[in-house]
């Protein structure tokens, strides 16, 4: 019979709590596996650690399965069977002892997973990791903006540096996909001012990793330390320029602000959502970049959500331009639109006085129906495209320009964005590298040193080169 609930029952209701607790850590393997068929490790927890509620329940719902549902419903069976039976139900005194045996049984059994799937190195550990480079690039502001030194003039204008989401360059009609899915960057092919970049790769394939060394003067060939890795925007407002960032992405994720971080030293910052629940689409930046207050020098960042899944919340209805329910019907219309967003950003650039240069990006590909998660690695989540416009006057002036131009073939990583970035706005500090800036007479171009997913893959492996692959 049911009775009053005493001490004994508080005790293993406290129990019960526990035991569920820990057995999420082997219930996330198994519900990731059964999706994935890849073991969870640390590169999906980063993944996970590094987004938001809006954009993981978006990952969960567009990969789950049949297996992955049925997983479910017995873990969550087991958690209020567990939860009802052994807390609330009375016992006789005889039968207590069983109960405590049982607890003790089932505590026992997951601290053995618990130590020898190592996922205390896993959950603990990588967790205590991040949140430490987190803290530590707050810590270090003053060590890293030293670390800039004399930054002796710059070339002065407006600069917009435009990062896109997940767009996989090999389904963009710019780049000889063969559906139209880029017809107003198309247009732009035959352009004097316009400069397309046909091997460029991300250097990992998650956006916060990604940027943490396209932003910054880390990179997989320097080995620095993050927390003493200037970004491009502390460099910028080291030289004088106003920056602006302007996103159509979270500020706010699981863990904190990691993208939002790498943005905090701007002297004006937009969000259009705190933490995703109200993300729209990316056409919302058009009328804040016309409304910003525009300086003389300045270098203005929008970061998009461009193709990202769930890709059918990427595009208004209007740009509905390929049928089909499918995924890669919906990531076709999401570069559609993404091509309408980018052409847009940069009529507007083309109006701004003193307008100098606009660069786009994406932060890393995609395997459309897949995602991009490194734990199920593919060389086309690494594939990006790239492009540089030029207003009619810089064009003249940049002495890099030619030197661009022989270059739109070379393989380029994203992490080598810093330079770049540097090298056209003439703000070379003291952690700018010769040998990584694509503008420049001493661009190391020899394919076998390009790395992707952080210098875990070779570049040259991936495609199969040897020697020249011109």
């Amino acid at each position: 019979m049911l009775i009053f609930i005493s001490y004994f029952e508080i005790y293993r209701w406290i129990l019960a709590l526990f035991v569920i607790a820990i057995s999420l850590m082997p219930a996330a393997y198994l519900l990731y596996f059964s999706f994935s068929h890849k073991v969870f490790n640390a590169n999906a927890l980063m993944a996970f650690m590094q987004s938001n509620f809006s954009e993981a329940r978006e990952y969960f719902l567009v990969n789950v399965n049949f297996l992955t549902a049925f997983l479910l419903i017995i873990l969550v069976l087991f958690g209020v069977i567990f939860l009802k039976f052994t807390p609330l139900l009375a016992v006789k005194n005889q039968t207590k002892s069983k109960t405590r045996i049982l607890i003790i049984v089932l505590i026992l059994s997951q601290f053995f997973i618990y130590e020898n799937a190592n996922l205390k190195s896993l959950f603990i550990d990588v967790i205590k990791k991040e949140l430490k480079i987190s803290s530590q690039y707050h810590a270090f502001k003053d060590e890293r903006i030293a670390k800039i030194g004399e930054i002796n003039g710059s070339f002065g204008g407006v600069y917009l540096l435009v990062i896109g989401e997940s767009e996989n360059r090999n389904f963009m009609s710019l780049y000889g996909f063969d559906e139209n899915t880029t017809p107003r960057l198309d247009a732009l092919k035959n352009d004097e001012n316009f400069l397309l970049f046909k091997n460029a790769y991300s250097n990992y394939v998650h956006t916060t990793a990604v940027l943490k060394q396209a932003l910054t003067a880390l990179n997989q060939y320097n080995k620095l330390d993050f927390k003493l890795s200037p970004s491009i925007i502390e460099v910028a407002n080291r030289a004088g320029f106003n920056t602006a960032w302007l996103s159509n992405q979270a500020k706010f994720g699981f863990f904190g602000a990691p993208n939002s971080m790498l943005a905090l030293p701007s002297k004006f910052s937009f969000y259009t959502s705190l933490d995703d629940s109200q993300v729209g689409f990316d056409g919302v930046l058009l009328e804040n970049l016309r409304a910003l207050e525009i300086s003389e020098n300045m270098l203005i960042v929008l970061h998009l959500m461009g193709s990202h899944t769930d890709y059918k919340k990427r595009y208004p209805s209007e740009f509905t331009k390929f049928g089909g329910s499918d995924d890669l019907a919906h990531y076709k219309n999401s570069v559609f639109y993404n091509d309408f967003v980018v052409s847009e950003i940069l009529k507007i650039a083309k109006n701004l006085p003193n307008f100098k240069a606009l660069v786009y990006l994406s932060d890393h590909g995609e395997v459309v129906g897949v995602g991009h998660d490194a734990a199920r690695y593919d060389f086309e989540m690494t594939k990006i495209p790239l492009f540089i416009y030029f207003s009619d006057e810089f064009r003249r002036e940049f002495g890099g320009f030619e030197i661009l131009k022989q270059n739109v073939n070379e393989i380029w990583s994203n992490d080598l964005l810093f330079n770049l970035m540097s090298a056209l706005m003439g703000v070379k500090s003291a952690l700018y590298e010769p040998e990584n800036d694509i503008t420049g007479p001493f661009y190391d171009k020899n394919v076998s040193r390009f790395l992707t997913l952080h210098g875990a893959k070779k570049i040259a492996n991936e495609l199969g080169l040897k020697g020249d692959f011109r």
